[in-house]
């Protein structure tokens, strides 16, 4: 926890409780499920955590801001994201369906702002989709279009090409780690 304090000394209480919390949780959960290399696992505040939390050290997101972390594998960034801006509305999609079922366990440990979904990032269920953008006033059709309402920012991570209709949303709004 000392290395997140040093890079996020403004965290307060609730939060740091929150992310030591996480951290305890990740630890469990991953016994279970690989949602991190085990190799990693010592590593999990200043490799995962903390890297996640970094995000925050370049973007200072609006409340009610919207982002979408296609491909959220077992929550991060979204997570710690979550836990540091309390008041935007993260929405983790992921195709692994084990995952996402740690992810909403996660997020019983009291970490607010999070829709959770299931599905891929290329939108072949595009009627969950259209669901998700309609309950949260962001709108697709015809396979991934966002129709002029497009999220706030959109993180994709280990996506060796994107779908092509994401392509104008990520270099328009978004943050593309390849």
């Amino acid at each position: 926890m000392k290395d997140i304090l040093k890079y996020f000394d403004a965290l307060n209480e609730d939060q740091i409780r929150k992310i030591e919390q996480l951290h305890d949780l990740y630890l469990f959960w991953n016994e279970k499920i690989n949602l991190i290399s085990r190799k990693e696992m010592p590593y999990l505040y200043p490799r995962h955590i903390l890297h996640s939390l970094s995000i925050a050290r370049v973007f200072d997101f609006a409340p009610n801001t919207k982002i979408i972390d296609i491909g959220t594998g077992g929550g991060l960034p979204g997570l710690p994201l979550a836990i540091y801006f309390p008041q935007v509305q993260f929405h983790l999609v992921d195709s692994i369906g084990k995952k996402i079922k740690v992810v909403n366990e996660l997020i019983k440990s009291g970490i607010d702002g999070i829709e959770v979904f299931y599905g891929r990032h290329d939108f072949y269920q595009v009627e969950h989709y259209e669901s998700l953008c309609r309950k949260h006033n962001l709108f697709m059709s015809g396979g991934s279009d966002f129709h002029g309402n497009d999220p706030d920012y959109v993180f994709m991570k280990k996506l060796k090409v994107p779908h092509e209709k994401l392509m104008p949303l990520l270099k328009r709004t978004g943050v593309y780690n390849e």
